[in-house]
């Protein structure tokens, strides 16, 4: 695996995010008896080394994913949905350039998905790159630049999304057909 022409193999996930690739998990683990402030706080402090400075990315950073209000609560206090941006917030708090993003609406109620799916458009536009996997393929399409379509783990299809939505081998795998006989 290359990230900016350097091998990245064999190398252990806090070099690995010192080289600016974050990542989300489907299975969210905050630290629950933290508070959302000091939970973001931890990324910023490995990134700036300096507490102040800490704090002060991570409450921008909690500002831009819409929990300023919430800053001083506990993780275990906020809901799915907020949770999945604290997520977000703890993959920002160390400058990625490339986001690995996991089932980032995956578990939430539909009234919380257009939400995440705005704070998705506006990591990209803040320049983060974003790679990731969302069963959801009305999202994706919405989110998306280019899609990589796998079928078993095997690569079927990669392209714009109008591209991919024309796709005959992803209408078999994702949609399936119907036989007319």
């Amino acid at each position: 695996v290359r990230f900016f022409d350097k091998d990245i193999s064999s190398l252990r996930p806090d070099k690995i995010s010192n080289l600016g690739i974050g990542r989300t998990f489907q299975k969210l683990k905050p630290f629950a008896d933290q508070t959302l402030l000091e939970n973001v706080m931890i990324g910023s402090f490995v990134k700036e080394g300096n507490v102040k400075k800490a704090r002060d990315k991570a409450l921008e950073i909690i500002d831009f994913v819409d929990l300023i209000e919430k800053r001083h609560h506990f993780a275990r206090e906020l809901s799915t949905g907020q949770r999945k941006r604290l997520e977000m917030a703890r993959a920002m708090a160390i400058e990625p350039k490339l986001l690995l993003m996991d089932e980032v609406t995956g578990g939430v109620d539909q009234k919380t998905i257009p939400g995440l799916v705005e704070l998705i458009k506006k990591l990209k536009k803040s320049g983060v790159t974003i790679i990731t996997i969302e069963h959801n393929i009305n999202i994706i399409m919405e989110i998306s630049d280019n899609i990589l379509a796998l079928d078993q783990g095997k690569k079927i299809a990669y392209g714009s999304p109008k591209e991919i939505q024309k796709n005959e081998e992803v209408i078999d795998s994702y949609l399936g057909t119907v036989d007319a006989t």
